[in-house]
């Protein structure tokens, strides 16, 4: 259970990282 959260949470911070770039 921890592990999923921990990858999902990964996931998000990279999806959102990208969403920032295309935006800029």
């Amino acid at each position: 259970m921890y592990q999923l959260l921990k990858s999902a949470s990964s996931d998000l911070k990279l999806w959102i990282v990208s969403f920032r770039d295309m935006l800029t």
